[in-house]
């Protein structure tokens, strides 16, 4: 069953294993679409545990349920996929903040994950992570008042044609949440005290608290042009890696000191 749910997630993108001791500085990014079929959402539900599936049913909408479903049944696929470790016995606690970890292996795998509508994705790296993910339409009808975004960043993308507004602010939405997430504060924590520039593709952090954020680095991809997932990596000294296994990605901005694989 599980070899099913994987392929059924998976489909035929490329999965490329952790190579333990020799992986250390690689990023895995998986993106797949939301599991539709009813029976291979009960088989994906029958991996997860108890929290997730009372999690699960809470969901009014059936889109939602279904998309927080296939993230969960994702994460604990890419964790076998990488590790000598069924998809059901996968088990995890949440951190201070909040955010859960696994804890079969202390310290030797972080990972995020995130959902939308249509869509989702997971990240697993050796070092702390953060993903999310969105649908680029949502923010064509941009509100800055209505954003947390910080004030030069609104000014930034007032800046631009409108037909790049939507883009520039799903980029930004993204990028913050995947730092919130990847710091372990959520979107309450470090407010509006940060902003991302962009030059020549790359992607900038400045902020007044550099001294908890300089390591972090940053990557954005489009996903089927209609998707915005990006992932911040707090990689210590190392230079990451990124792999991504998802459809028609390309990428967007990224950090100076990241490697991208294609």
């Amino acid at each position: 069953m599980a070899m099913q749910v994987m392929n059924s997630i998976f489909k035929n993108q490329q999965r490329i294993p952790w190579l333990g001791k020799e992986s250390t500085g690689n990023v895995w990014i998986y993106v797949s679409s939301v599991v539709e079929d009813e029976h291979l959402v009960g088989d994906i539900l029958e991996m997860l545990d108890e929290d997730e599936i009372c999690r699960a049913r809470s969901f009014k909408l059936q889109m939602d349920r279904k998309a927080y479903i296939t993230a969960h049944g994702l994460l604990r696929s890419v964790l076998s996929s990488h590790f000598p470790i069924t998809p059901k016995d996968w088990n995890f606690h949440k951190s201070a903040f909040g955010k859960p970890e696994q804890i079969n292996f202390p310290g030797g795998v972080y990972f995020n994950i995130s959902h939308t509508r249509g869509m989702v994705c997971c990240a697993l790296s050796s070092y702390p992570i953060g993903i999310d993910i969105e649908n680029i339409k949502v923010f064509d009808s941009f509100s800055g008042s209505i954003l947390p975004l910080n004030s030069k960043e609104i000014a930034d993308i007032n800046q631009l044609p409108d037909s790049a507004r939507g883009l520039r602010t799903a980029v930004c939405w993204t990028l913050r949440e995947s730092l919130l997430k990847g710091t372990g504060e959520g979107i309450s924590g470090l407010s509006k005290d940060f902003q991302f520039c962009f030059d020549e593709g790359e992607v900038k952090l400045k902020s007044n608290l550099a001294s908890c954020l300089e390591q972090w680095q940053f990557v954005t991809y489009s996903i089927n042009d209609v998707y915005i997932v990006s992932v911040s990596i707090n990689p210590a000294c190392d230079v990451p890696t990124v792999y991504i296994s998802a459809p028609k990605a390309r990428l967007v901005r990224a950090s100076r000191g990241i490697t991208i694989i294609h």
